[in-house]
């Protein structure tokens, strides 16, 4: 005689967006689990069940986030190993994507600082500077321009492909720009063919010298970096003699230079018109990629200085 097989009844399934009512009430409400059950007509190994894997979650988050302060580089798949390990929990990383966007965190370019920087020079900079006005204030330094700065780095495809474009790797002539900048615009360029020597420095500074006035005044206080041919000897002489006070920046504190993110705006400037600046460059008009480089510095304005500084911290 056949064996009577007892029925088995199927498990029920609660919606996600009632375990998220029940989080809501102990969470927030901070309901116990029998006044749930009542309130949900739920039971109660459920809803213990569910207040169980959000206590051990959130734990997971405290530590997901503490991860990711320290180690913001982390794969998602180094962060589930992490917390498995550590919590004996398997979360997927779909959770763990949708949990960072919840909580308002997105992947993004690293910004990267150099590990010598050091803080302490960094926070005395601060404080020295601090002490002057932002009009006071006049930053410079050199950027470096050839035939590759021309050529855009992004363009359109279709999804899955590279989008190639056809370029001349052939750098051609080096142009250094060596501009002053103040938060009201630039106040002193010079263009020329090759870097700068510790000689050729003094002569542009002996130039910037004569549109700066004696401290305390605006545009009396020059910022440079650490760069060898910023500290040849008659730089802080020639300074002095005209009253003007001379500060350099921490090591490794480029984002101190308000002056890098005009290098940025004016290399944009030169790639939005790339094909013109490698006409003039490829030409018999020596003296037409100055001109060029010239009206580029001539675009920036005050309300984008002011901007760059704003970044820097300065005001």
């Amino acid at each position: 005689m056949a064996r009577k097989q007892r029925a088995v009844p199927l498990r029920q399934h609660y919606s996600r967006d009632l375990k998220r009512r029940v989080i809501h009430m102990s969470q927030k409400l901070h309901l116990s689990s029998a006044e749930i059950v009542i309130m949900l007509d739920m039971p109660l190994r459920v809803v213990q069940r569910v207040r169980q894997v959000w206590n051990e979650i959130g734990e997971a988050v405290d530590m997901m986030l503490g991860m990711l302060d320290h180690s913001p580089d982390l794969y998602l798949d180094e962060i589930q190993e992490q917390i498995a390990s550590v919590h004996g929990i398997e979360i997927s990383l779909s959770t763990i994507t949708r949990t960072l966007k919840r909580l308002g965190m997105t992947s993004k370019k690293l910004s990267r600082t150099a590990a010598e920087r050091c803080e302490d020079s960094r926070r005395e900079f601060v404080l020295e500077v601090g002490k002057y006005p932002p009009e006071y204030l006049v930053t410079a330094d050199e950027a470096a321009v050839n035939i590759l700065t021309t050529y855009r780095n992004n363009g359109w495809s279709y999804r899955g492909l590279r989008a190639p474009k056809k370029c001349n790797f052939v750098r051609g002539i080096r142009y250094s720009l060596l501009p002053a900048i103040t938060i009201d615009g630039l106040i002193y360029t010079h263009v020329k063919v090759g870097g700068y020597n510790g000689e050729q420095f003094v002569e542009w500074l002996e130039g910037l010298l004569q549109v700066m006035n004696p401290y305390p005044a605006p545009h009396s206080v020059l910022i440079l970096d650490n760069c060898r041919i910023h500290h040849v000897d008659d730089v802080q002489e020639m300074c002095d003699a005209k009253g003007v006070k001379l500060l350099y920046l921490p090591p490794y504190s480029p984002d101190f230079n308000p002056i890098e993110e005009c290098f940025s705006w004016i290399k944009h400037y030169i790639r939005r018109n790339g094909q013109e600046f490698r006409r003039i460059a490829e030409g018999d008009d020596k003296a037409a990629p100055y001109v060029y480089l010239y009206d580029a510095l001539s675009q920036v304005t005050a309300e984008a200085s002011r901007g760059w500084f704003r970044h820097s911290g300065y005001f």
